[in-house]
């Protein structure tokens, strides 16, 4: 995923068949499901900022919420664009130059600070989005929220037992390919990807709170094979479990140190 800021002049941004004009000042989202290819009108100066796919990956939805990305994803599916016109376009366009002066910075804390801008900036766009939005999709989504809580509230309870999509889909009477097309819609993963990483979130928090060997953590977080934990693991954080535990020892004693 990537933001493009039109620093000056004007053009076509085109993606397959699609195309549309951007000019001066305008803000572009753009996702990585396809090329984009920018023809100028005028001299086109811009400044592109690539986020590290890595943040749209399990292992940040673990730590630090898939929901909240989930409206930039959509956005940039469409390549939306920003400008004068919009509201927030203001605030957004004083975020996304904070995120560049950061990516120039380089220093030990600038990637933090622009993670923590992303989000800010996931916020505005998720307000944006409803305020352009057809207003019966927001009220279908609280519905479907509402709908789907039971379900939510059974995995945070239960997540260390045996489930199954059928189980989930039955919990709240819808057949099991309508269940998992409106829990995916509404909650930006699949059902049984987002009973993972809560797993993955408390078999995260047991390896770097607790003294409890691998396997014990394995079975107490709904993973019955250790194998099959160690790699939903490692899809998930982009380390295996005992690398998580000696980082985390690290930092901790650091941190004591300190």
């Amino acid at each position: 995923m990537a933001i493009c800021h039109i620093q000056r002049g004007s053009g076509k941004v085109c993606q397959e068949d699609a195309a549309r004009s951007v000019h001066t000042g305008d803000i572009l989202i753009l996702g990585n499901n396809g090329g984009y290819t920018f023809t100028a009108s005028e001299s086109l100066t811009v400044n592109l900022i690539a986020f590290d796919r890595r943040l749209f990956s399990n292992s940040y939805a673990c730590s630090l919420g898939h929901e909240a990305l989930s409206p930039m994803k959509a956005m940039a599916r469409g390549c939306v664009t920003l400008s004068g016109k919009d509201a927030c376009y203001s605030e957004i366009l004083r975020i996304v130059d904070a995120i560049w002066k950061e990516a120039e910075t380089e220093d030990s804390a600038s990637s933090l600070m622009a993670v923590a801008l992303l989000w800010r900036l996931a916020a505005l766009l998720k307000r944006e989005m409803e305020q352009r939005g057809d207003p019966s999709c927001t009220l279908r989504e609280a519905r479907n929220r509402e709908r789907l809580a039971p379900v939510i509230n059974y995995i945070f309870k239960h997540y260390d037992k045996k489930i199954t999509l059928a189980d989930l889909a039955k919990m709240i009477n819808m057949s099991v390919p309508n269940f998992s097309s409106v829990f995916r819609e509404t909650m930006g993963v699949s059902p049984m990807e987002y009973l993972t990483r809560i797993r993955l979130q408390n078999a995260a928090d047991l390896l770097q709170n607790s003294d409890k060997k691998i396997i014990d953590i394995a079975e107490e977080c709904g993973f019955f094979s250790i194998s099959n934990f160690i790699k939903a693991f490692h899809n998930g954080m982009n380390m295996s479990p005992s690398q998580y535990r000696k980082e985390r020892g690290v930092m901790i004693q650091t941190s004591q140190a300190q």
